[in-house]
């Protein structure tokens, strides 16, 4: 499933594999998304990685990278692929939320 020359799924796999266990290797991230001689993934490449992604793990990379990033990394891996604006509030809010349905499910 080659999209202009790359591998959704594959990349898709290495980033996955660069956030994995404790902390992230970020080195590793941004030479997968930024290959030699490249100034990194089109829009489109950007959305079928996403797609790949979402399709291998079940998550949403946007979101996974509101857990492995913080500050200008997070929003550097957002823009390298195509994640709009990136807040850590948000994550913050969320994560605040799934702990507050998890306790209520526990409770009844």
């Amino acid at each position: 499933n080659e999209v202009q020359g790359i591998n959704p799924e594959r990349i898709a796999k290495e980033l996955h594999d660069a956030m994995e266990g404790l902390g992230t290797d970020e080195a590793k991230f941004f030479s997968t998304i930024q290959p030699t001689g490249r100034k990194g993934l089109t829009p489109e490449e950007q959305k079928q990685v996403r797609q790949a992604y979402l399709n291998l793990y079940d998550v949403d990379l946007c979101d996974r990278l509101l857990d492995d990033f913080r500050g200008s990394d997070l929003q550097r891996a957002g823009d390298a692929l195509g994640c709009g604006e990136m807040n850590e509030s948000v994550n913050t809010d969320m994560s605040f939320m799934k702990h507050l349905m998890g306790y209520n499910k526990k409770t009844q």
